[in-house]
């Protein structure tokens, strides 16, 4: 089973992700376009699109081989949407990817940009969080996977993906 933070830019999704996986263990999948971005001092191009999306899916793969649930810091959700957001176009191989995850259990937390922006260089989007957080929801919805909008204070956040994970621990998902 994977469970999933996605959203816009500084919404948390790190921050939860890292949470769930101290508290609860099992695996967890850092962002790779991050490490990639890094690398590249945050200057990246279409093509390199699909190398971030090759790597989070092996990366992906690698972690649910050893673990029952593993806790993902994005997936190839953000990297379609951030694709499409920058180059009004989408690698095949990220939608052959992202086809493939069908197959997977995976479960959602779509993250609320309802806390302060943080600066970060690789960041680009500051002021164009609530209308890409409406671009995660309806492909969520278009997608028919389950999923929570996790929003309200840290606590109420962190409740809600105990309570997500207890159900999942109980069979209920």
């Amino acid at each position: 089973m994977f469970f999933v933070f996605t959203g816009p830019e500084s919404s948390g999704k790190t921050t939860f992700a890292n949470f769930a996986f101290s508290v609860f263990g099992g695996g967890l999948v850092p962002e790779y376009a991050r490490q990639y971005l890094e690398r590249q001092q945050g200057r990246y191009t279409f093509g390199d699109l699909k190398i971030m999306a090759e790597n989070q899916y092996e990366f992906e793969e690698e972690q649910k081989l050893k673990y029952p649930y593993v806790w993902c810091d994005t997936d190839l959700i953000t990297l379609f949407i951030w694709s499409l957001e920058k180059f009004n176009r989408v690698n095949p191989i990220i939608k052959r990817h992202l086809e493939s995850k069908k197959e997977s259990k995976r479960f959602y937390f779509l993250c609320r940009p309802d806390i302060p922006w943080e600066y970060d260089a690789l960041r680009e989007n500051p002021e164009d969080r609530d209308r890409l957080f409406e671009l995660y929801l309806a492909f969520l919805e278009k997608i028919k996977v389950p999923y929570i909008v996790l929003q309200g204070s840290k606590e109420k956040k962190e409740n809600t993906i105990s309570e997500i994970f207890t159900r999942y621990l109980e069979g209920a998902l």
